[in-house]
């Protein structure tokens, strides 16, 4: 398969895309849609809801793609029924590398960029350090702007403009926390295991 086989628009929308081929990636053998979707359950935590009709439409969808490949097995239940097992095809890996490298929205960043924490693997740390820098520069600018908008509290306009600014400013300055607490985390962890040196 060439470079290009991997259609980019299906790393677009739903973050859960992408952290589902992941999972895929990361599991030993095929296994049924409810086990990828606990497995996306206890990765993402409470940071992305999704219904378990969402994760079967995106393995079928994954499947007429050739981004997963599908068997029946019989029931781990009974023989008496045969279900659907899912694993990763050729195309897996390079649809997660586009994924990966796909720069995250300025909308809710934080949230997409944590499935992809949640759902990455050793081999994806310059990539999430990639992001986590692009964030941060993104995250200073608009503390700047927050900087530049303070007016003086002599209005009710005024004081309701310090408030909004001051809203964003707690939250961008939590978001810089976190970030630079991430890249510490993943630079010590790649440091530890010779991650660059693979």
């Amino acid at each position: 398969m060439g470079v290009n086989d991997v259609d980019k628009k299906w790393v677009r929308g739903s973050p859960l895309k992408g952290a589902l081929l992941a999972l895929l990636l990361g599991i030993d053998e095929p296994t049924h849609g409810y086990r990828l979707a606990t497995l996306l359950a206890e990765r993402l935590g409470p940071s992305l809801r999704f219904e378990l009709d969402g994760v079967y439409k995106m393995l079928k969808a994954f499947e007429k793609a050739g981004l997963v490949a599908s068997e029946l097995r019989e029931s781990e239940v009974g023989s008496w029924r045969r279900q659907s097992v899912y694993g990763p095809t050729d195309l897996t890996e390079q649809a997660v590398g586009l994924w990966m490298a796909e720069p995250v929205s300025d909308d809710a960043a934080r949230p997409e960029l944590l499935v992809k924490i949640a759902c990455s693997r050793p081999c994806d740390i310059p990539v999430l350090l990639d992001a986590l820098n692009a964030l941060e520069m993104r995250r200073m600018d608009r503390l700047g702007e927050c900087e530049r908008a303070v007016v003086p509290m002599s209005s009710w306009s005024g004081l309701a403009t310090n408030a909004a600014c001051g809203w964003t400013e707690e939250h961008l300055q939590a978001d810089l926390r976190w970030i630079m607490s991430t890249r510490d985390w993943m630079r010590d962890y790649a440091d530890q295991n010779d991650v660059f040196r693979r």
